[in-house]
């Protein structure tokens, strides 16, 4: 669930943003706005691990970018400010490289593909105004996943969004030349009780 933390009226901007909150608070700028993050539950850190771990083992290995974890802020919009920090977001090398980490407030960068993981927070509403928001900024790839059911939503500003279950295979992204991952990799198996030995 997100829940605003200041008057509507009342914008701020990436630099303020940075300097009102430390790095432990989950809290997002959507549109000068201040945006609090519920806390996420295993289910959503064991798919984010595995999906990091293969986004990554990919993405390093054939050297055309690498995927920022969750505590990457990254302004997407400027005026007013939109500070958002993905799941993951796709950094391709050239821009990691003249990144730095000494500019004031968070910098701006629109990632050409992000991953969401859906908590149980999250209602329907939440993620479509989220999914505008990186539209708006130009995300050309939105991946949203939902440990329950175990699907991935692949969501794109000028096409339909497909839907892929366990079973199918996640292909054919243009910004990761060569990927492909099996559904079901990004989930962890099911828990077995005692009697299923």
């Amino acid at each position: 669930m997100v829940t605003t933390t200041q008057a509507p009226t009342t914008l701020i901007t990436s630099v303020q943003f940075e300097e009102m909150f430390c790095d432990d608070d989950r809290v997002e700028l959507w549109r000068g706005v201040v945006v609090e993050m519920s806390p996420v539950k295993p289910m959503h850190n064991k798919v984010s691990v595995r999906l990091s771990t293969i986004l990554n083992s990919h993405a390093l290995g054939v050297g055309i970018g690498e995927f920022w974890p969750p505590d990457a802020g990254l302004t997407i919009e400027e005026g007013p400010d939109t500070v958002v920090s993905p799941d993951l977001s796709f950094v391709p090398a050239d821009v990691a490289l003249r990144l730095d980490d000494d500019e004031q407030g968070f910098p701006f960068f629109v990632p050409p593909l992000v991953v969401e993981i859906k908590s149980p927070s999250n209602s329907e509403p939440e993620i479509t105004a989220k999914l505008s928001l990186y539209y708006a900024a130009g995300v050309r790839e939105i991946w949203w996943v939902r440990p329950k059911p175990k699907t991935l939503t692949r969501y794109w500003i000028d096409r339909d969004p497909i839907v892929l279950r366990p079973g199918d295979t996640l292909k054919d992204i243009d910004v990761l030349p060569g990927f492909s991952m099996a559904v079901d990799d990004m989930f962890p198996p099911e828990r077995t009780t005692r009697g299923d030995d």
